[in-house]
């Protein structure tokens, strides 16, 4: 299996989502060995995708896909030089993610919020804020047309 965390830190689910709302841009995948126990077992391969800290949800999870299809190739190519290695360290869990989880905070500023909002899934998982008893949807996406200039570029 290939899991979106550097094991055994980042146990449980959406590891991705998670990190990218603690800030991260570098994310480790663990290509590992399950057992009976969650995100358990010996690895193989750990490899680090790098972020640009731009990307939103739709284009996480392709880099997501191509990312572990590659290391399964590299698996594939190497497996009988590659010594299974226990996970060392303090674990950590994540939790499963809810709808409740895409809601803004109205005292928060968007750049606070950015990576927040690079994470909802605007179809099944929109961002929202209520306001006054009622409840507002926000949806996110690059503008195809928009370049920035270099100093915008960050």
């Amino acid at each position: 299996m290939i899991h979106a965390a550097d094991l055994p830190q980042g146990k449980g689910w959406a590891p991705l989502t998670w990190q990218v709302l603690e800030g991260k841009n570098d994310i480790v995948f663990t290509l590992f060995e399950a057992d009976a126990s969650t995100d358990n077992g010996p690895f193989y391969l750990k490899k680090t995708l790098h972020l640009s800290g731009y990307e939103l949800a739709p284009e996480l999870r392709a880099l997501q896909a191509q990312f572990c299809i590659s290391m399964c190739k590299e698996y594939l190519a190497h497996q009988d030089t590659l010594p299974a290695q226990p996970q060392k360290g303090r674990e950590s869990f994540y939790r499963k993610r809810t709808a409740a989880d895409s809601q803004m905070d109205l005292a928060q500023t968007l750049e606070q919020q950015f990576n927040l909002l690079r994470t909802v899934d605007n179809n099944d998982y929109p961002a929202f804020f209520i306001k006054d008893g009622h409840k507002y949807i926000l949806k996110i996406y690059h503008d195809p047309e928009f370049t920035p200039k270099p100093q915008e570029a960050q």
